[in-house]
């Protein structure tokens, strides 16, 4: 189905742009497109589980709950803490205080974490 090979290509993309990010150390970015992968990546397998377009969210565990998705509670606060990765990336009010915490061992630890949530998320027949 076209819809879900746009999302799965989309996810990857991001997952790459956020990788090389990741590498030129430049943080907020990095997390914000950690973001997007994972979100494209919920939304393909909604796709492939429901045959019907997503909702039109960003909150990552709403769109892993409406997929019906068997999460373990560090999935659930991973995909909780990744969806502030939008917001905190975008607004300048709130941008500040998202730099200071985007260290980068928290960035590594968040990206590997979503790497890896993605690859299982792709698992997923």
């Amino acid at each position: 189905m076209d819809l879900i090979r746009y999302w799965q290509e989309s996810a990857k993309d991001d997952l790459d742009t956020a990788e090389t990010l990741f590498k030129a150390e430049k943080n907020v970015p990095a997390l914000f497109f950690c973001h997007l992968c994972l979100e494209k990546a919920l939304k393909a397998n909604h796709v492939k589980t429901f045959h019907e377009q997503p909702l039109p969210i960003h909150d990552l565990l709403r769109l892993a709950k409406t997929s019906k998705l068997k999460l373990t509670p560090s999935q659930e606060s991973l995909l909780k803490e990744a969806t502030t990765f939008n917001i905190s990336a975008r607004y300048d009010n709130i941008k500040l205080g998202f730099h200071k915490k985007a260290t980068k061992a928290y960035t590594k630890k968040y990206f590997e974490a979503c790497k890896e949530f993605y690859l299982w998320l792709a698992k997923k027949p």
